[in-house]
């Protein structure tokens, strides 16, 4: 007769064992999970400063960590934080408050030094809530952002850091200005193409060396032909409207009533210019709000609806830090950086810094054309919405 066998299967004890390792193992990682209720951090903190950008995770019984100007090098910790006023005392006690924006020392006809009141501070949580608070009310648990010039800001981290946003992706060109690559599926870009292309036709005239109030035409400077197209104009360009405003964390009111549309073809151009309006080159502007608080154009967001053959990029020459080219405003060389103006792409880049001062490196030049066509639509952002705007419909 063959040996018979059967299974033993595991002690009673063995099986408490492995149960009591199971629930400590959970507990650990439950606990992993609610000392991080900042998330990733490297998602916010940058290899250098972001003049303007405070982060900070606040985990409970008052206990904060803090990153002035979004720095990984520049780490506080504070036991005693119970509210936006003092989380705020504990923030400027160490980096000064940008509370104006002023230039010292400068006198124009007889002018006082140029002062502006700049923006409240904001806090967004890390899904871009701009929260607001009772006087006392407790700070919630998580990551604050906090921007000093009153606007979200994307803090570009380092140059090819990619980052969703949705359905859309955002990747870092350039710190020094921030500048992005936007890339979004093909449907929102045939919807800008059908809706925005077909309605600007009519309306091109020669381009201005100023914006829409201007009658100033210098070919020298820019050459090229501009349509403006209301967001109003149609249920489709009004939910590009919608849809920027989300990607970009800012209230439409915040946005000019009016796209710009731009075609340029062989040859044209227009030379190095910034999207702000300087104080100082213009003393006689009005760069506040409704509430007396700076006002300036803060973000530029353009797509390239057709592309050339050759030619038409988006030079930056000051990108990495380089001075201004002076007496070279469209070299297109290798100072700086080039973003091609390649059909069916966009580029984000912002003219104020988080603190809402001028980001003087935010220079840019639309390349001449050397071959074909290029057609490009942007939308202005203000860093506050501009008392002048009718923006009922929007």
């Amino acid at each position: 007769a063959g040996a018979s066998s059967h299974r033993v299967g595991p002690s009673p004890a063995r099986m408490m064992r492995a149960v009591v390792l199971l629930l400590i193992g959970m507990a650990i990682h439950t606990k992993g999970k609610e000392t991080e209720p900042c998330g990733d951090l490297a998602e916010w903190l940058g290899e250098h400063p972001e003049r303007g950008f405070h982060v900070a995770c606040v985990r409970g019984g008052g206990h904060v960590e803090l990153f002035p100007e979004g720095s990984r090098e520049h780490r506080l910790e504070a036991n005693d934080i119970s509210d936006r006023p003092s989380l705020l005392k504990f923030l400027f006690h160490h980096v000064t408050r940008i509370s104006r924006i002023e230039w010292n020392r400068i006198r124009l006809k007889g002018r006082k030094r140029l002062s502006f009141q700049n923006q409240e501070p904001v806090m967004f949580s890390a899904r871009g809530e701009r929260l607001e608070f009772e006087a006392l009310e407790a700070l919630p648990e998580g990551l604050l952002l906090i921007f000093e010039g009153g606007s979200w800001r994307w803090p570009p981290i380092r140059p090819g850091f990619r980052r969703s946003v949705d359905s859309v992706e955002l990747i870092t060109i350039s710190v020094q200005p921030a500048i992005f690559e936007v890339v979004v599926d093909d449907e929102w870009h045939a919807r800008l193409q059908s809706h925005v292309l077909p309605r600007a036709a009519p309306l091109f005239q020669a381009s201005v060396t100023s914006d829409t109030r201007s009658v100033n035409v210098d070919t020298k400077v820019r050459n090229s032909q501009t349509a403006w197209l209301p967001y109003t104009v149609s249920p489709e360009v009004k939910q590009h409207l919608a849809m920027s405003h989300e990607l970009l964390r800012i209230p439409k009111v915040q946005f000019e009533p009016s796209m710009q549309v731009v075609r340029y073809e062989h040859g044209q151009f227009y030379d190095a210019h910034r999207d702000y309006w300087d104080p100082r080159e213009n003393p006689d502007g009005k760069f506040t709000d409704g509430s007396n608080r700076w006002a300036n154009r803060f973000a530029t967001l353009l797509w390239y609806l057709a592309s050339p053959y050759t030619g038409g990029e988006t030079w930056f020459p000051r990108s990495g830090g380089g001075p201004p080219p002076i007496g070279d405003w469209r070299a297109c060389d290798e100072r700086g950086i080039k973003v091609p103006a390649k059909n069916g792409s966009a580029v984000l880049f912002y003219s104020l810094l988080a603190s809402g001062e001028l980001d003087e490196y935010s220079w840019h030049c639309g390349c001449p054309v050397v071959a074909g066509t290029k057609i490009a639509a942007n939308s202005w952002v203000w860093s506050s919405q501009k008392s002048e705007w009718d923006v009922d419909e929007l």
